[in-house]
């Protein structure tokens, strides 16, 4: 998931809904220098979430080792402690971290411009 795929994702979420395990903080990631990571947050609300990657938008961080790195729209994003790999952030943990899964209804609709395909009446069946 890119920076701007994760700012309008949470943009149409409630931003007072309470998430128990989310994501602040955000920092050059570890794993790649010039893509964008978020320290895990406990308690926090989908509104801070969205505060902190709209923040990230633009912003420079430096690298672990040095350097540094602006985040664009096409940044990847992922979930890691300052210093450490962790995991990437997807539309899957996005909706359970919100609870809410208009965060996928929102990509489907703006890469496909529909709801996605499911495969319709018997796609799986065995013939």
């Amino acid at each position: 998931m890119t920076l701007q795929e994760l700012i309008d994702a949470l943009a149409v979420c409630d931003s007072r809904t309470r998430v128990p395990l989310g994501f602040g903080y955000p920092h050059s990631y570890r794993g790649c220098y010039d893509e964008l990571a978020f320290e895990p947050v406990r308690d926090t609300t989908v509104g801070a979430m969205l505060a902190a990657a709209r923040a990230a938008m633009g912003a420079t961080y430096q690298g672990y080792k040095g350097g540094s790195y602006t985040m664009q729209p096409y940044t990847e994003v992922w979930i890691a402690e300052h210093g450490h790999t962790g995991e990437g952030i997807g539309l899957v943990l996005l909706a359970y971290m919100t609870g809410d899964a208009r965060v996928w209804q929102s990509y489907d609709e703006r890469i496909y411009g529909g709801p996605p395909y499911h495969g319709g009446a018997g796609a799986c069946e065995s013939q």
